[in-house]
C-alpha cells in the first residue's frame, strides 16, 4: 500500500503545495516539476506533458502579444502511440520554435543530438520539448513579456497518446506565428527523405517511374494521399508483429488542411520508416536535402504518391516473407 500512496501523495502535496517550475529562463537541463530525476529510465510521459503544456502557456502569451487570433483545435484522431512517434513530432516542435526564434532574435540552435529509433524514450522526448521552450523564452524575453505561468504536475497515468496530440496542437499554432511559414516545398523535402529510407529497405534495385503530374491539387488532398501512404506502413508493421499507432481518418473530415499539417502528418510517416531501417540495421542516416525550387501542391501529390508505388513493392516483398524486421 505503501508504494501505492507514495506517487499519489507525491502529486497531491505538489498540487496542493502549488509548487512549481520556473518557466522564465533558458535551462536546456531544467528538472521534471514531478520531482523525478531527468534521466533515461525515470521520466514518463506525464513530465513531457507537464512541458508541452507549459510551453502551450508561453505561446499563448506570445500569440497575444503579437496580435494573432487563436486557432481551432483540430485533433487526429490517434491511438496506441509510442514514444518514437512523440519524439519526431517534438522534433518538429523544436524546428518551429527555433524558426520562430530566430525571426525575432536573430540567434539559431542546433536539433537537440538524434537518437536511434529503437532506444527512443520519454526522455528524449522532454529533451526535444525543453530545447523549443528554450527557443520561445527567448522570444518573450524579446517581447518584455514579464507575467509569470507556472508548470503543474500532471497525472501519471498520462499516455504517450497524449503527449502527441498535444505537441500536435501546438505544432499548429507554431505556424499561425510564422513570418516564414510552412511551404509545400519543406513538404516535399520530407516526402523526399521517406523515399530514400524506404529505398534502402527494398531487396529489389528499382527505379520507377513517377507517377504523372496531376493539376488543382490541395494539401488537403496531400494529406489524404499521406494517410493512404501510412496504412501501406501499417500493414508491414503488422505483418512483422511490430506495434505501430493507430489513425483514424475520413476523405471527408480532411478539409481546409495547411501545408503545415501536411508537413506535420509527413513527420509521422517519416518515424515509421526510418524505425524500420533500425530495425534493419541499415545504418543509412540521412536529412532532408534542401529545395529552393517554388513548389506547389500537386509537386507534393506527385511525389507521394510515388512514394506509395515504393511502399507498394516494400509491402509486397514482407507479404513474400523477404523481410524479418525484428
Amino acid at each position: 500500500m505503501k508504494s501505492m500512496l507514495g506517487p499519489f501523495l507525491l502529486l497531491l502535496i505538489l498540487t496542493v503545495l502549488g509548487i512549481t517550475a520556473r518557466e522564465d529562463t533558458e535551462n536546456n537541463t531544467a528538472e521534471p516539476i514531478s520531482g523525478r530525476k531527468n534521466t533515461e529510465n525515470t521520466i514518463l510521459p506525464a513530465d513531457v506533458l507537464s512541458r508541452v503544456i507549459l510551453f502551450r502557456d508561453s505561446l499563448e502569451q506570445i500569440r497575444i502579444e503579437m496580435g494573432k487570433p487563436s486557432l481551432k483545435n483540430d485533433k487526429l484522431d490517434v491511438s496506441n502511440v509510442s514514444p518514437r512517434e512523440v519524439y519526431f513530432q517534438a522534433l518538429v516542435m523544436f524546428r518551429k520554435a527555433d524558426r520562430l526564434s530566430y525571426a525575432w532574435t536573430s540567434t539559431k540552435k542546433n536539433e537537440p543530438k538524434k537518437i536511434s529509433e529503437v532506444l527512443i524514450k520519454p526522455y528524449h522526448v522532454f529533451r526535444n520539448v525543453n530545447a523549443a521552450h528554450d527557443r520561445i523564452v527567448l522570444v518573450k524575453n524579446k517581447f518584455n513579456i514579464t507575467e509569470k505561468i507556472y508548470e503543474k504536475v500532471e497525472l501519471e497515468s498520462t499516455t504517450a497518446t497524449d503527449v502527441f496530440i498535444a505537441i500536435m496542437a501546438e505544432n499548429r499554432r507554431l505556424n499561425m506565428l510564422l513570418d516564414r511559414k510552412i511551404e509545400p516545398s519543406d513538404v516535399y523535402e520530407q516526402v523526399d527523405l521517406i523515399i530514400n529510407y524506404v529505398k534502402q529497405l527494398l531487396l529489389q534495385n528499382t527505379i520507377l517511374k513517377k507517377p504523372k503530374y496531376i493539376n488543382k491539387k490541395s494539401p488537403s488532398d496531400v494529406y489524404y494521399n499521406l494517410y493512404e501512404c501510412f496504412l501501406l506502413i501499417e500493414n508491414i508493421f503488422t505483418l512483422s508483429n511490430k506495434k505501430i499507432m493507430k489513425i483514424k481518418l475520413n476523405k471527408s473530415e480532411v478539409a481546409n488542411k495547411t501545408p503545415s499539417d501536411v508537413y506535420d502528418f509527413t513527420i509521422v510517416l517519416l518515424s515509421e520508416v526510418s524505425y524500420l531501417n533500425s530495425l534493419k540495421n541499415t545504418q543509412y542516416k540521412a536529412d532532408a536535402i534542401k529545395n529552393n525550387d517554388k513548389m506547389l501542391p500537386s509537386h507534393v501529390f506527385q511525389h507521394v504518391s510515388y512514394l506509395k508505388m515504393y511502399l507498394e513493392l516494400l509491402l509486397q516483398e514482407t507479404e513474400e516473407s523477404l523481410h524479418g524486421f525484428k
